[in-house]
């Protein structure tokens, strides 16, 4: 039989060996080895993948800044929206009587999200409030823009939340999204069936809550 050992210092020597000479030994597998590497650079293979390192910390900090401000974006439209349909509710002379606020989206799993909101009367009109509510999220998908129903995002089990309450009611439903597709904010809306509160939407920015 046959016995090889062998042992690895970490001296300099070895390393440059494991490096560079070996692809005297292995040219084919060092030139897939070193590829990722301008030809020009690989006399120095460490110094070059350092500067390939730092050049990806760099990208990935610039896209994690990109991803908060388009967060920012995201919830400074949600607010527009809702400050232009309450503006709409005073022109036209409606006034719906609700209001949706404290909501909370928290990850549950793999594409699986818990969306939470609580509707409450914003008067003191008396009176129990009954009807439905139904979620929706807008995003993209390969480029174009989507819209899932509640239906497509509970995979069939549900199409609408039923509200009946004197003075408040906590909102919730786990929505599953479809791979591939990029979430933007999550629109809900509400249907009282009871007279003198009036339906509405209200759109939420897609952006999870801190634990």
């Amino acid at each position: 039989s046959l016995v090889l050992r062998g042992i690895w210092l970490l001296r300099q020597e070895e390393i440059d060996w494991w490096l560079y000479q070996i692809r005297m030994i292995q040219p084919e597998l060092w030139d897939e080895f070193a590829g990722f590497i301008p030809e020009e650079e690989r006399d120095d293979l460490r110094a070059a993948a350092a500067r390939l390192e730092r050049s990806g910390q760099i990208d990935r900090a610039a896209a994690d800044g990109v991803q908060g401000e388009i967060r920012s974006l995201q919830n400074e439209r949600a607010e527009l929206k809702r400050e232009v349909a309450f503006l709409k509710s005073l022109v036209s002379g409606e006034e719906h009587q609700l209001a949706l606020t404290d909501h909370r989206l928290a990850e549950i799993g793999e594409r699986a999200y818990r969306f939470e909101v609580t509707l409450s009367k914003s008067s003191d009109k008396a009176g129990t409030v009954e009807g439905e509510v139904v979620f929706s999220v807008k995003g993209e998908a390969e480029g174009v823009l989507r819209t899932l129903d509640m239906e497509a995002l509970t995979d069939g089990r549900r199409n609408r939340i039923g509200i009946k309450f004197k003075n408040f009611q906590k909102l919730s439903a786990d929505l599953r999204l479809p791979e591939g597709f990029e979430p933007t904010e999550v629109v809900v809306e509400v249907k009282p069936r009871v007279q003198g509160f009036g339906a509405f939407q209200q759109t939420f920015a897609w952006s999870l809550s801190d634990a």
